[in-house]
């Protein structure tokens, strides 16, 4: 019996002839999901910085055009988050910037989704918490797992900076740094 080394377990074979076997595991876990909804500018950023951040990113939008993301995964004109692939746990974030916020957000928080976020203002999202409260009959810890504004505030001013300080609190839920109540 050797001195353990880390990440190293010895275990005694009973072989008489003394050989060893060495065993060398490594994880392959499939890549995070992110599913944006939206086709807006933030939307756009996100789904680059996202795909070179790890994640397999699939864009939601009715008017989607495949061509203009093109590091996204996949496309889908379907809007019913709740529908879509039921055993995914994503992290959502929500960007349509008023086009169908309501909708992607009482979907996304009616699954089990790893993170739910909305690009908006404090103003706008304080009037889609109270659209989803009186609308669509979702539990009031349902709606307060809702992340809105979206992202760190990082005094972000462009897309790609919003998009950023949405992925890095992306990165701190995934890490275990920041608590997402599903």
């Amino acid at each position: 019996h050797s001195p353990e080394v880390d990440g190293i377990i010895d275990l005694v074979m009973t072989c008489h002839s003394g050989g060893t076997l060495e065993i060398y595991v490594e994880p392959n876990l499939p890549k995070p999901l992110l599913w944006i909804a939206g086709t807006t500018p933030i939307a756009g950023a996100l789904v680059e910085l996202g795909a070179a951040a790890g994640f397999t990113v699939t864009l939601f939008d009715p008017v989607a055009d495949a061509a203009a993301f093109p590091a996204a995964a996949a496309v889908r004109t379907d809007t019913n988050l709740v529908a879509v692939d039921r055993e995914a746990s994503p992290y959502v974030v929500v960007a349509t910037q008023g086009q169908w916020d309501e909708e992607a957000l009482a979907g996304a928080l009616r699954r089990d989704a790893r993170y739910v976020g909305l690009v908006a203002s404090p103003t706008r999202a304080a009037a889609v918490r109270a659209w989803l409260r009186e609308e669509t009959g979702l539990a009031e810890e349902r709606l307060a797992a809702l992340r809105a504004p979206a992202g760190m505030d990082l005094g972000a001013e462009t897309s790609e900076e919003v998009a950023l300080s949405i992925l890095a609190e992306l990165v701190q839920v995934r890490r275990g740094r920041a608590e997402f109540v599903a």
